[in-house]
């Protein structure tokens, strides 16, 4: 039994029968690679491309001799089996007692045609495992468990000795009966795929369909289900009316249940696919539409089964389709995902939409794709723009504002210094006048005008001080914020020292702790101090005793004064 390559030229050789083995042949067996011009007499049935018989295999003129070991060869019967315009393999057999007949190239024929499907259906199914080896020679090369069914005794003249690894029961145990109490579904195949179970056995029975395949759910003995594949095909002992069918049952519960997964998993991901609001598509390599959810073909006014086998060009003017097409191409040649959000135009609306391309490889990581998936983004971006539009306005008015509050701020500034400079001169004319009269009159004037003298020189000077502290103000709006790092005790000494003359004539106790260095503006922070201590003196006027304390606290911003008060 032989392969014949694509290629027509080589022959690889896949098994000798084991009697051939044993008995005969000790030349090179399975695996052995040659040309189709290098072997022997038997190629005629592939430059023929039909079966050969050679029945006086020593009188052929153009044989080439036997490699060494191989057995001596008396007669042989070759059969090609061809797939289309190919032959894909070889099957031959020798040394019949008799010649061989037509009827011998037919049932080997049938043989060899059985063998090759069996072998293709284990060479696409590998999750399958193999219950049988193949057959030596022509029905052991099929990995199944071939059988004889008898048509006049409703019995089986053979069943091989797998059958009981499939069913539980030994071949000497089954009978057409007792299989037939085993199948629980029957489902035509090949030639008979779509008809009932009836029909086909009718059509098989009345040699309408000389051949036919099965695939059969059974119970086996222990209760398991399984399924099988039953091949079977009329057969004769030479006359016109078939005396029984040649089968083979091979177990394919493993891809049943493979495909049954597929179709399980196929249907969990179509029902999320249709079921989720994005738009998805799937292509091939010449960016051909492979299938698509129902909403991308809504989207087109489709249906999904329009648009396979599509393109672009079907669907969006040309140069929107090139684009996309440019944009598989990238995706396929790069093996990246592609992430973009673009324009487009839906019924002379312009929209956005965010599309995601990613490459579809096979098992061998090859590019053979592009999956695609977008949804429409025109909603968020016009929230974008609104929210962009809404801040610039915001901004916009900030730095209105900002100039607003400027504005005022320096016309605060300046009516405040014009204010307090034009009022400061005024003022020290009546100081100046009501302490004159406070002293020309203090031995004349009573106690009650003279305390009304010296109210108006206290108020007087406290007006004063007001002024001069919106002056003071007046200035420190005006200057810049120069930060370096300060000595606060140097400070608090230097605005002590301003202070002292509102110390003269009182009981003035200070007590400065330490005062960590830090950043700031010396000039602004010397007034803060000053400020702040002008107050403790001011407010503190009316005690026998007053108390000032400056520290800090590095735990929190307040430092707590003895008497519970504090200042920030």
């Amino acid at each position: 039994y032989h392969f014949v390559e694509p290629d027509q030229k080589t022959l690889s050789l896949q098994a000798w029968s084991t009697r051939t083995v044993r008995e005969f042949c000790t030349a090179k067996g399975k695996g052995l690679h040659y040309g189709v011009a290098e072997a022997g007499v038997w190629v005629d049935c592939v430059h023929q491309r039909r079966p050969v018989i050679h029945n006086d295999y020593a009188s052929l003129p153009h044989r080439k001799g036997l490699p060494e070991g191989h057995a001596q060869v008396i007669r042989e019967l070759v059969v090609p089996i061809l797939r289309g315009d190919k032959i894909v393999a070889i099957l031959g057999v020798g040394n019949k007692p008799q010649d061989y007949t037509q009827e011998d190239v037919e049932t080997v024929s049938f043989l060899a045609d059985v063998a090759w499907e069996v072998t293709e259906q284990k060479r696409a199914a590998e999750a399958l495992a193999r219950s049988e080896r193949l057959y030596r020679g022509a029905i052991e090369a099929v990995g199944a468990v071939p059988y004889f069914s008898n048509h006049a005794t409703r019995q089986y003249d053979f069943m091989g000795p797998g059958i009981e690894a499939l069913t539980g029961h030994s071949p000497s145990e089954m009978t057409p009966a007792l299989w037939d109490s085993l199948v629980q579904e029957v489902i035509p195949q090949g030639p008979m795929k779509g008809l009932t179970p009836a029909e086909a056995r009718r059509r098989f029975l009345s040699l309408e369909t000389p051949r036919s395949r099965m695939d059969c759910r059974i119970k086996t003995r222990s209760g398991e289900e399984r399924w099988v594949s039953d091949a079977f095909v009329q057969a004769s002992n030479g006359g016109e009316k078939p005396t029984g069918s040649l089968g083979l049952i091979l177990d394919i519960t493993d891809h049943k249940r493979a495909e049954e997964n597929l179709r399980e998993s196929e249907t969990r991901f179509r029902t999320l696919v249709e079921n989720i609001p994005q738009k998805i598509f799937l292509k091939d390599r010449e960016s051909r539409y492979v299938s698509c959810n129902g909403h991308y073909a809504a989207d087109l006014g489709l249906g999904p089964e329009d648009i396979a086998g599509k393109s672009d060009y079907d669907f969006y003017p040309r140069e929107l389709a090139e684009k996309y097409r440019a944009d598989d191409r990238e995706v396929m040649e790069s093996g990246q995902i592609r992430d973009i959000e673009e324009p487009y135009t839906k019924a002379g609306e312009r929209r956005f939409v965010h599309t995601i391309k990613a490459p579809v490889k096979d098992e061998q990581g090859a590019v053979v794709g592009v999956l695609g998936v977008f949804w429409d983004v025109t909603e968020r971006k016009r929230a974008e723009d609104e929210i962009w539009r809404l801040n610039a306005d915001l901004e916009r008015r900030v730095r209105e504002r900002t100039a607003e509050l400027e504005a005022s701020n320096k016309e605060l500034e300046a009516f405040a210094y014009s204010v307090s400079h034009d009022l400061r001169a005024p003022l020290r004319h009546v100081v100046g006048f009501a302490e004159l009269v406070q002293r020309n009159l203090a031995a004349s004037v009573d106690k009650k005008n003279g305390e009304y003298l010296t109210t108006v020189v206290d108020e007087a000077n406290r007006l004063g001080e007001l002024i001069d502290e919106l002056l003071e103000f007046s200035r420190t709006g005006r200057q810049a914020l120069r930060t370096e790092l300060v000595s606060p005790l140097v400070l608090v000494s230097r605005a002590l020292e301003h202070l002292r003359p509102e110390q003269q004539g009182r009981q003035v106790e200070l007590a400065v702790g330490q005062l960590p260095q830090c950043h700031g503006d010396t000039v602004l922070l010397e007034q803060v101090f000053v400020n702040l201590l002008s107050n403790a003196l001011k407010f503190t006027k009316g005690r026998d005793v007053a108390r000032i304390e400056v520290g800090c606290q590095t735990a929190d911003s307040r430092w707590p004064m003895a008497d519970g008060r504090g200042t920030r």
